[in-house]
């Protein structure tokens, strides 16, 4: 059975209620650029955070360790936890009242963490990547200059041992020239030897020859004188 036209316009939603639908829509979805930002400021603002907490820790630890402990603590000075929300008992269909969770101010930051705080994450990535590989850099070029002094050195000494060597062969050149004119003069001395023992017997025998001559004329000198 079809209805009235007053049933069907009834039952239709009012162009005002849609454009009212419409626009809640857009609000409930903020664009992709505005999440991403949110995202990265959240990221920092967490860094920011955890980092003046260590600090904080740290000072808190030296500063317990300067000051005396008290061997008498008291129990009753642990404040009270209160949960803000209640755990729902099964069984009941209304859950116990929640009280809304105070809204903490956030600690004050300081001029470089907030200045971390304002550059977006990529960013602070980034610039930490590029002090990380100048740092390599440095490291790679300052053992570079040590590699170039040590082969500077082996070519120096690579140079010295070639001078010594050169050196080396020609003290070996003249100990064979000082060599062969050792044997020379070796061989002069023994012929001299030889004209030595030569001129010796010669003496000898003119020796010898003059004694006999003498000899022959003392004979003739008789003979003379006896004829």
């Amino acid at each position: 059975m079809l209805s009235s036209p007053s049933t069907v316009s009834s039952a239709l939603p009012e162009p005002d209620e849609l454009d009212e639908d419409e626009e809640e829509e857009e609000e409930e979805e903020p664009p992709f650029s505005q999440m991403m930002k949110e995202f990265c400021q959240q990221q920092t603002r967490g860094r920011t955070l955890e980092a003046e907490k260590e600090v904080a820790d740290e000072r808190e630890t030296k500063r317990a360790r300067t000051e005396p402990t008290s061997s008498f603590t008291d129990s009753n000075t642990t404040p009270l936890q209160i949960p803000s929300t209640f755990p729902i008992t099964p069984g009941h269909s209304d859950p116990l009242p929640q009280t809304p969770p105070t809204a903490q101010p956030e600690p004050a930051l300081s001029s470089s963490a907030q200045a971390v705080a304002l550059m977006p994450s990529s960013q602070v990535t980034v610039d930490a990547l590029d002090a990380k590989i100048a740092k390599f850099e440095a490291i790679a070029n300052e053992r570079q200059r040590e590699w170039n002094l040590r082969i500077m050195a082996a070519n120096d000494m690579e140079d010295e041992v070639g001078n010594a060597k050169q050196f080396y062969e020609q003290l070996l050149e003249q100990q064979k020239k000082l060599a062969d004119e050792v044997q020379e003069s070796h061989r002069i001395m023994a012929a001299a030897r030889r004209d030595v023992f030569k001129y010796k017997t010669m003496k000898e025998e003119w020796e010898s020859l003059a004694k006999r001559m003498r000899e022959i004329e003392g004979e003739v000198k008789e003979e003379g004188a006896a004829q």
